[in-house]
Order: C-alpha cells, then sequence, then structure tokens
C-alpha cells in the first residue's frame, strides 16, 4: 500500500492532535461557522434595509422640498426657498441640499455647519444614487406639469456607519455567548466519542510496544465505535494465531536452516549477502558475522566467471527469468580454495511484483564430479581397453593365418641356398640370379614377419622372455642407436635432445621388446612435428604412493620411468582417446610412414610387460608420452644369458602336428635335413592314437619330441592333445609351436611344461628350440 510521504508536514498540527482535540475542534468550528454565517446575514440584511429607508427618508425630504419650493422657483425668490431649505438643519446626515432653476442655476443651496466638500454629480430626475461617501437624490419643480427646476439633496453615510457598529456590537456579543455555550457543552458531549476511541487506542499502543496479541479492547459501547471494538479484538484473536503460527513456522523454518545440509544465501537487489544459513558459513569457512553485508560477487566468485555469473543474477533482478534451476558455477572459500556448487534459485518479488531480492540454495558437487570424472575416465579406460582387446583378438586370428602362410616363405629360402650349387650345377649366373630372387624373398618374409610380430604384440599375448634389464644401458636409449640415428638424418629439422638417468633402472622385460616400444614412441614424436622443433627423452625412478589418475589408472608401486615430450600440435581429446588404435592417425602420410601399428605394438608390449602409459597433450603445445615399468626387486634382479647356441643337429626322433600342410612340410624338410627323424600327424587326435597304440604294446614314447601347433580343431586343440599324450606318457617333451597369441589356454599348457616355439621359425631357431629341450632332458 502506498504513503503519502512527509504526511505529517503536509497535514499539519491538525492530523497528529487527539481525537478529543479534533472532535472540540470540529464541534467548535462548525458551530462558530454556521453563527458567524448567520449574524453576517442578520447584519448585513440590517444594514441594507437601514440604507433602504435612508434612500426613502431622502426621496421624501427631496419630495418635501420640491413641493415647498415650488412658488419660491415660480416668483424666483431665493429668500422664500432658502427658508424652505433652512428646514433641512435637523437632519444631521443631510450637508448639502440646492435648489436650481430650470436652466440649471442655483437659486439658493444649503450647507450644513463644518460641511467644506464638493457637491456631487446629481442623478437623473425622480432618482437617487450612491457613490463611494454619499447619497444624492434629485427631484422635479413642476408648474402645470412643466419642470421649472429641481431640488437636489446630497447626505453623507453616518448613520449608516453608527448602525453598522451597532449591529456588529449586537452579532459579536451573541456570538461570544453562544460560543462560550457551545464550546461547554461540546466539551462534555465529545467525550462520549472520544472517549471509548482513546481507550481503543491505548490498546492500539499497548499492543504495539509489548507484542502481546493476546490484549483485547474493553469498555466496548453498542455504537459504531463499539463495533468497530469488537472487530478489532476479533482481528486480534485471528492475529494472535497468526503471530504463533508465524512464529512456530520461523521456529522450524529456522531449525531447517541450521540443520539443512545445503548452503542458503540470500541476496538483495545490489548482490549483498542477507542472510546465509550455518552449512553455508562451514562451507565458505567464515562466521556468520563475517559473511553478511559482504557483496557475494566481490568477494565468494572467482574472477574469471564474475561477470557471466553476475549476468545471470542481474536477468533474475530484472524479472527475466523466475530461476535457473541447477545452476553450476564455482566459489571462493575463505581458505582461497575453490568448490563447485549447484545452484537452485528464486526470486522474492513484493507486492507489485518487483523482485526485490533472490533467494539461493547451492550444493557442494565438488566431490561428486571428481568422482563422475573419475568414473568416465575408467568408463573410457575401460572401453578402451575392451575395443584393444577386440582388436587383439582379431589381430591374434590373423597372426596365426599369416605365421602357417609365411612359415615356408621365412624358412625355405635358406634350404634352397644349401641346395642351390647342386641345382645350378656350376651355372656362377644361374646361381647369382637365383641368390639375388632369394635374398629379395627373405627381405619380403621378413618384413612380413615384422608385421606378423606386431600383430602378435597387438593381441597382448606375446610369449617374452622376461629377464633383468637396466633401462638406463639400453641401446635404444642411446644417441648412437639405430633409431635415433635415422631420425635425425631423416628429420635434420628436429632436435632431439636425451638426458640419461644417473642410476640404474633395473626392470623385468624382454630388451628387443621394449627397444620396439622406445623406437616407435620416438618416431612418433618426431613425425608429430612439421617444420622445426624439438624432442626430449626423459629418464627417471618414481615412487607413486597413491595411484595416478591420467590417461590411465596408475596404481601406487615403484616405476622406471621414459618420458617422450615433442613440441608437435598436439592432439584433440577426441583423437588422444584411440591412439593406440590399428591404423589410426592424425599424422601426415610420407613414404617413412610405417604400417600404422607402431603405436597399437606399444599398447601390447607394456601391458604385456605389466606397463602403463601416460599421454598428456595441448593443442599447439606438443605431446608427452610417460612409458611406466615396474622396477624389479632384488630376487627378480638376474643376469641375463647370452644366446650363444650355435646350430645343432641331432638325430632324435620328432613327431609334427600342425593342420597346416606348408608348416609341416618346412618342419619335416628342416629337420629330416638337421638329422632328425621326422613323422607328421594332420591333427592332435591323431598323434594321441600314436602314442595310445605305443602305450598299449607296452613300448617307450615313440617321439622325443613333439612339436605341437596351439590352434587346431577347436574340439580337440593343442591343449587338448598335450593333456592326452601326457596322461600316457608324462615325461613327453612338448615344443608349442604358434603364431598366434598367447592366451589362456596356451599359458595354460607351458605351466605343464611345455616350451614355447614361436612362429613364423627358421631353421637356426627350431634346431636351437629342440636342441635346448633335449639338452634340459640330457642334464
Amino acid at each position: 500500500m502506498k504513503t503519502a510521504k512527509n504526511s505529517n508536514n503536509a497535514d499539519g498540527p491538525f492530523v497528529t492532535s487527539s481525537i478529543r482535540r479534533k472532535l472540540m475542534a470540529i464541534i467548535l468550528g462548525v458551530s462558530s461557522g454556521a453563527l458567524i454565517l448567520s449574524g453576517l446575514l442578520i447584519a448585513f440584511s440590517q444594514v441594507a434595509v437601514f440604507r433602504r429607508s435612508m434612500v426613502d427618508d431622502l426621496v421624501s425630504h427631496t419630495r418635501m422640498i420640491a413641493n415647498n419650493c415650488l412658488a419660491a422657483v415660480s416668483f424666483d425668490d431665493p429668500e422664500d426657498a432658502s427658508i424652505v431649505l433652512q428646514t433641512l438643519a435637523s437632519e444631521s446626515a443631510l450637508a448639502y441640499a440646492t435648489v436650481n432653476k430650470a436652466d440649471g442655476s442655483i437659486l439658493t443651496f444649503y450647507r450644513r455647519e463644518g460641511f467644506h466638500g464638493k457637491a456631487q454629480p446629481t442623478p437623473s430626475l425622480g432618482g437617487y444614487e450612491f457613490t463611494a461617501k454619499w447619497l444624492v437624490t434629485r427631484e422635479p419643480i413642476l408648474l402645470d406639469g412643466e419642470i421649472i427646476g429641481t431640488a437636489c439633496l446630497q447626505s453623507d453615510f453616518s448613520e449608516l456607519a453608527a448602525f453598522r457598529r451597532q449591529i456588529m456590537t449586537i452579532v459579536f456579543i451573541n456570538l461570544s455567548l453562544v460560543f462560550l455555550v457551545a464550546w461547554l457543552l461540546s466539551s462534555k458531549l465529545q467525550k462520549l466519542i472520544s472517549g471509548p476511541v482513546e481507550r481503543l487506542t491505548e490498546t492500539v499502543r499497548d499492543i504495539s510496544s509489548s507484542r502481546d496479541y493476546s490484549i483485547r479492547a474493553t469498555h466496548i459501547s453498542g455504537d459504531e465505535v463499539g463495533v468497530l471494538a469488537k472487530a478489532f479484538n476479533e482481528m486480534l484473536a485471528e492475529v494472535e494465531l497468526r503471530d504463533r503460527l508465524l512464529r512456530e513456522r520461523e521456529k522450524v523454518t529456522q531449525e531447517y536452516l541450521d540443520v539443512a545440509r545445503v548452503m542458503i544465501v540470500a541476496l538483495d537487489s545490489a548482490g549483498v549477502i542477507a542472510l546465509m544459513n550455518p552449512k553455508g558459513c562451514e562451507l565458505l569457512g567464515l562466521s556468520e558475522k563475517d559473511v553478511l553485508g559482504k557483496n557475494w560477487f566481490e568477494t565468494f566468485i572467482p574472477e574469471r566467471i564474475r561477470e557471466n555469473v553476475k549476468k545471470g543474477f542481474d536477468e533474475l533482478m530484472g524479472g527475466e527469468a523466475d530461476g535457473l534451476d541447477q545452476y553450476e558455477n564455482e566459489i571462493v572459500t575463505g581458505s582461497g580454495e575453490e568448490r563447485l556448487i549447484a545452484w537452485n534459485n528464486y526470486v522474492v518479488r513484493d507486492e507489485t511484483g518487483r523482485v526485490v531480492s533472490v533467494l539461493s540454495s547451492g550444493t557442494d558437487i565438488t566431490d561428486r564430479k571428481e568422482a563422475e570424472e573419475r568414473e568416465a575416465s575408467l568408463h573410457e579406460q575401460l572401453s578402451r581397453a575392451e575395443r584393444m582387446k577386440s582388436i587383439g583378438v582379431l589381430a591374434g586370428g590373423v597372426a596365426h593365418d599369416l605365421n602357417n602362410i609365411l612359415g615356408p616363405m621365412v624358412a625355405l629360402p635358406g634350404l634352397i641356398e644349401e641346395d642351390m650349387d647342386s641345382a645350378v650345377q656350376g651355372d656362377a649366373l644361374a646361381k647369382q640370379e637365383i641368390g639375388e630372387s632369394l635374398s629379395v624373398m627373405k627381405l619380403s618374409a621378413g618384413r612380413a614377419s615384422d608385421v606378423v610380430r606386431d600383430l602378435v604384440a597387438l593381441s597382448r599375448r606375446g610369449h617374452y622372455d622376461r629377464t633383468s634389464t637396466d633401462l638406463a644401458e639400453m641401446s635404444c636409449l642411446t644417441s648412437d642407436s639405430e633409431c635415433i640415428r635415422g631420425l635425425k638424418e631423416a628429420y635434420p629439422d628436429v632436435s632431439i635432445q636425451l638426458n640419461r638417468a644417473s642410476s640404474e633402472l633395473p626392470v623385468l622385460a624382454s630388451e628387443n621388446h621394449i627397444s620396439r616400444v622406445v623406437d616407435n614412441v620416438i618416431r612418433n614424436a618426431v613425425e608429430s612435428i612439421v617444420g622445426k622443433g624439438k624432442v626430449s627423452i626423459e629418464m627417471s625412478a618414481k615412487h607413486l604412493r597413491e595411484a595416478h589418475s591420467g590417461y590411465t589408472i596408475i596404481p601406487p608401486g615403484h616405476y622406471a620411468i621414459i618420458e617422450v615430450t615433442d613440441t608437435g600440435n598436439g592432439m584433440e581429446k577426441e583423437h588422444l582417446s584411440r591412439i593406440f588404435e590399428p591404423f589410426y592417425t592424425k599424422k601426415r602420410k610420407t613414404e617413412r610412414s610405417g604400417s600404422g601399428l607402431g603405436l597399437s605394438v606399444v599398447h601390447g608390449i607394456m601391458e604385456d610387460h605389466d606397463g602403463y602409459i601416460d599421454v598428456v597433450s595441448d593443442v599447439g603445445v606438443g605431446t608427452t608420452f610417460a612409458l611406466y615399468l615396474p622396477i624389479a626387486s632384488e630376487d627378480e634382479r638376474v643376469a641375463e644369458k647370452a644366446d650363444d647356441t650355435p646350430l645343432i643337429r641331432g638325430t632324435e626322433r620328432v613327431l609334427v602336428v600342425d593342420d597346416e600342410p606348408g608348416q609341416r612340410f618346412l618342419a619335416t624338410k628342416s629337420l629330416r635335413r638337421l638329422g632328425y627323424t621326422v613323422d607328421v600327424a594332420e591333427e592332435g587326435r591323431s598323434a594321441v592314437r600314436l602314442f595310445a597304440d605305443a602305450k598299449e604294446h607296452k613300448q617307450a614314447a615313440p617321439y622325443d619330441v613333439i612339436i605341437l601347433d596351439m590352434v587346431m580343431d577347436p574340439d580337440f586343440d593343442g591343449l587338448d592333445t598335450l593333456k592326452e599324450v601326457r596322461e600316457l606318457y608324462p615325461d613327453q617333451k612338448v615344443l608349442i609351436a604358434s603364431g598366434h597369441a598367447e592366451n589362456d589356454r596356451a599359458s595354460a599348457a607351458l605351466a605343464l611344461g611345455a616350451e614355447w616355439l614361436a612362429k613364423p621359425y627358421s631353421v637356426r631357431s627350431i634346431a636351437r628350440a629342440i636342441a635346448e629341450l633335449c639338452r634340459e632332458d640330457k642334464a
């Protein structure tokens, strides 16, 4: 409800006076006004009557003078006319009189003693006229109907003034007496009205000062004031009830504010904090007195987002939005820490609909957001691992099939070279041409074998001979390594800076495979740089006391770390999540580009070595690959055996079990050339029958060594064959020959004592494997 400003000054003391005084003033004012008006009307009417009598008297005297002066005018006798005028001496108000001839000349005149004024202009014949100070009359003197002269009289207002004073005196005295009587009566009668009102007013004052709504108005009369008092008591009863409910509600609300586990803050139109609950103070790490009255945005909103948050607040204050549900922004606590808060906002309006404040409740979601981000990161890593696992399964199957195809191509050129002298029969040119062809075949077969090995590494189940290796002394991490020298020659604008570790970094690893990892990562870093740039290689040891959440989750432990940092263009997040997928790349394609399996191989080999990869990349800045390998314990640090095994011939009996004819042909030809007695079996059940027949005839094991393919008939593979044979001959020597990734069944076969022979194998590798297996038996 709108109220007038400065009402006390505008309305005067009457408004602030008591109702008793107001009633007195009203009664006396109205009665006095009425009496004064009636007195004035009486006075004016009496004065008007007196004026009229003056006119009538003066006109009568004028007529009388005109009649009495007829003879004097007729005979032109001034003396006779003067005698007539002397009769006017008794009239005190008459100041001047004249008798005029027909031509207007004065026959005679009368002047009151002491009158020195001028004669006033006369009115028309038979009339009168009032001037400012005079009443003038004029009457014709007639003889036989002919005007022979005029009589003029001039009277002042002395009698009128005296009469007016007399009348006003009488009126004043009467009014004073009546006013006195009215005041006496009103002072008694007004109490009948003002008394109940004043008592009601006193009751209101008591209630206002004490806030005790149980007080009631008493001595209630039966008039309108009594009705008002009754209504006031009823209103008090309702207000008392509402006040009690409001106090209870306020108490409950305050309890809610005190125990609420969300932050509640109220801001006025200027963004100043008007209310904050204990949870909000706790979250800010401040007391209520340190918070109230502060500007919310300037004190508790980070500067980088202050403008946007203030814009949303201004929209709420402007009525452009009723609320911004689940609006999230950071706040700064008293200690300077930033917390992420999810807000629900509500605008408070006055009765006109204007927004006067904003009430907000906020939930601290910092920990939840971090947990969600960790969960999302884990989900992404799991999804990535599932993709890599699927790719690995595919790669393992492809590697198995390619091994079976490439096996003869890898081994047969060597056998053909041995037979070439007898085949060409001394033809040097033919020998040279065949040798060149075999060299190309061997080179191509070798490159194809490298791709197969990459696929095996990608499948994450390669069979590695892991020994204690010092990363700080690995040849691939020297400036003279073949990879680094080649990259410096191919990319002269890229500087490669190597910082070797000052102490040893012992790990259990296959040096050949870790070298491939390092070479691939360094090559990837160099190729990511367009134009001039730098690649830095750092080696260090680090103990993680807590899990490190990066590209992958790295558990606590002691690690040897190789960090390769480039100054390339970096990668966007969506590309970063796919970098280890085969053939996925954002680098430019050149003639030096590889097969597209480089980082995929890195991923597979690192996981096979129980290692981890962390990748950090900023667009326009560069990328850092960090390779984490567990540092070997003292018990694991065993010196690697030197591989100086020569190509050894033998006479043992060997059974080749493989479902691929090419593999059976290669193994048979290679082993027979080395002096071994060789038989073949096309599948596992056939091999088992050979041993079963010997067992049935109580013979010794028919073969010294079985070269057993792992992946054959799904219903009866290498593991099934091994188990059946071992049940018959527990000491039977078995080489698991497979180019497929090592899976659970292959691991089970190795656990039963079988040894591993990786496909595609050469004559030297198969000879060394059989020789070592038989040497162990002889020992």
